[in-house]
């Protein structure tokens, strides 16, 4: 392509744009560039499209347009022309200053979509070598200050069960059996009994993770969470000077991080941490890594020790008493549809919703179905008033009132 066929498709509207105003006001570019203090070649540079109009132009050239108006007659059809040509210039200055943003959302993209690239093989690298970790100085600056979790109103727990002596690569690296049964054999029988008995170390699958705020001698670095269980879970990276708030996730969804696949309570046997009873899941510990680059330097001087239990909310409903098994509606579990009683998402009261084995398409079905709160365990006897009627309906009573008011819900 030719240079002349390439400026002649560069900025076609503004090209057009300055014609017309050059020709309404009859001033060649360098009479205008005297009348709007700008430079004959700047002026030029806007005639022939090789410079994109700003605001301070646009406003420069409006004031032109202006004092060319007032000089006409209301009869004369340059008004017209003039009024046309403003307001095209105001469009193109629009146009112009969105391309513009595009183009650098783009290149910011581009380069965010690298970083984040870059920023997870790091992390995965360092996940795949708990023995690196292990090895890492400790830094009190990294150990979260705080877990929380909850859609609106937050809960947020501040006594953490701390593991100091624990080697990852005792956990992690050995070449057979189960790598979270392991975990809780290491953690020690203090820490199981903690974990048994204090709901603050219970958390459903989404929680964030927080450390305190600056001064931190780690702000100018990139932090990574991990997760540690079966293996070592890489979680989130935050840049330098970024939130101090970590988002991470607690095993698998739904209840198959307390199923089986062939629908059996995982145990972790000979403790009796996780089973029916407790409906506790496995013990996972979280923990923050330090980089210089690609380099990890520190990592949190302990580990945050907890223990999955529920789905959206520690206290939810999901296993029936009455059958010893999930609240499902058919069989397999794997290819379920499993109900839970659940804290509604905002206001008091609880709401029944449903999900696949795995957490997945989770649905509220009961929402807004009435003022009071649908149940599974209903009164102060806490009575089971829950039913799948068929794999696409159920009947719930309310647990506000104790009162058994069977209702149907379709999903």
């Amino acid at each position: 392509m030719s240079d002349a066929t390439a400026d002649d498709q560069l900025r076609p509207a503004q090209r057009q744009i300055m014609a017309d105003l050059m020709r309404v006001t009859g001033l060649t570019p360098a009479a205008m560039a005297a009348n709007v203090n700008l430079s004959a070649s700047h002026v030029r540079s806007l005639a022939n499209g090789n410079k994109p109009l700003t605001s301070d132009t646009v406003e420069a050239l409006s004031e032109l347009l202006s004092l060319a108006r007032l000089g006409l007659p209301e009869e004369d059809s340059r008004r017209a022309s003039i009024d046309r040509i403003a307001e095209a210039l105001t469009m193109e200055l629009a146009h112009a200053t969105q391309e513009k943003r595009s183009v650098r959302q783009s290149q910011g993209n581009k380069r965010d979509t690298l970083l984040r690239s870059q920023e997870k093989e790091w992390m995965s690298r360092v996940a795949r070598q708990p023995g690196l970790i292990d090895q890492l100085p400790r830094s009190e600056a990294l150990n979260p200050v705080s877990l929380i979790y909850g859609e609106n109103d937050e809960v947020v727990i501040e006594d953490l069960l701390r593991i100091d002596d624990l080697n990852l690569s005792s956990v992690i690296e050995p070449a057979s059996g189960d790598s979270t049964k392991r975990l809780i054999d290491l953690i020690g029988e203090q820490a199981r009994a903690d974990l048994r008995a204090n709901w603050h170390h219970w958390l459903p699958r989404d929680f964030v993770v927080t450390i305190r705020e600056e001064p931190n001698p780690h702000a100018r670095q990139g932090i990574a969470l991990y997760v540690a269980t079966d293996v070592i879970y890489p979680q989130t990276w935050r840049r330098p000077r970024a939130k101090t708030r970590f988002q991470g996730m607690n095993e698998r969804g739904g209840i198959s991080a307390f199923i089986d696949d062939d629908g059996s309570y995982r145990r972790y046997e000979p403790h009796d941490l996780c089973t029916p009873e407790t409906r506790l899941g496995g013990v996972a510990l979280a923990f923050l890594v330090a980089f210089e680059r690609d380099r990890p330097v520190a990592r949190s001087s302990s580990y945050t020790c907890f223990v999955r239990k529920g789905i959206r909310y520690p206290g939810d409903q999901w296993w029936s008493e009455a059958t010893g098994m999930p609240l499902a509606n058919s069989q397999p579990l794997t290819r379920a549809r499993i109900a839970f009683e659940t804290q509604r998402p905002t206001g008091p009261g609880c709401d029944i919703y449903v999900c696949d084995f795995d957490g997945r398409n989770m649905v509220n079905a009961t929402r807004n179905v009435d003022e009071h709160s649908s149940g599974i365990l209903t009164g102060s006897t806490r009575q089971e008033a829950f039913r799948w009627t068929s794999v696409r309906s159920f009947e719930c009573a309310d647990n506000a009132t104790g009162v058994w008011r069977r209702r149907m819900v379709n999903l």
